[in-house]
């Protein structure tokens, strides 16, 4: 990894004391900007100290801001353990990780009791049954194509653009399946508040 900028910020919270000066309490956030060597990834951390934090005892809280996956977060257990396999490859090998996706949306299938067949078939069966729209089951026919390539000996390189394009099919796909009718839900919610405050 190769550091390419470094920030600090630091927010204060309460009165400072009258005779010291002391800030009662106070956050400071560290970003750190750096660079995958391997893949020429960027990656955006964010670390947060806390004056109230003794950390000779405690571990400095770090977060990535990017490349940021929470938004997949109601993945079943299947799911999630095969998607997460996917993207600890997609730094390093595109054609890899193109077939571990392939993977990942061969899971989402059987959890959502698609019949049994080929990915093609499966996900086929997804969208007659309207759990995925057809224009989602038309995308992941390129997927299914450059799994082929992966998984066979072939000329054809797969580059880490097409990699890009095919985990953004994937993470729309399971989306759709998983977080979409979570949102939903709130509107829902959100709707009959409001028409019950009304």
């Amino acid at each position: 990894m190769q550091v390419l900028w470094e920030g600090k910020h630091e927010q204060f919270f309460g009165e400072s004391d009258p005779e010291t000066g002391d800030i009662a309490a106070s956050l400071t956030y560290f970003w750190e900007v750096v660079i995958c060597m391997n893949c020429e990834t960027p990656n955006i951390f964010q670390t947060t100290l806390s004056s109230e934090v003794d950390y000779e005892y405690f571990t400095p809280d770090t977060e990535t801001l990017y490349p940021n996956r929470k938004h997949l977060i109601n993945l079943p257990k299947a799911v999630q353990k095969a998607y997460d396999a996917a993207q600890a490859i997609y730094p390093i090998d595109a054609g890899a990780f193109v077939v571990r996706i392939a993977v990942t949306l061969e899971a989402m299938c059987k959890e959502q009791n698609a019949k049994k067949g080929s990915l093609y078939q499966m996900l086929g069966d997804l969208s007659k049954n309207q759990i995925i729209p057809k224009l989602l089951f038309d995308s992941a026919q390129s997927l299914r194509l450059f799994r082929n390539i992966s998984a066979h000996d072939n000329d054809i390189e797969v580059t880490r653009y097409d990699a890009e394009i095919l985990k953004d099919i994937c993470d729309t796909i399971l989306e759709y399946v998983y977080e979409l009718p979570h949102v939903i839900s709130r509107l829902q919610r959100k709707i009959k508040e409001h028409q019950e405050q009304g």
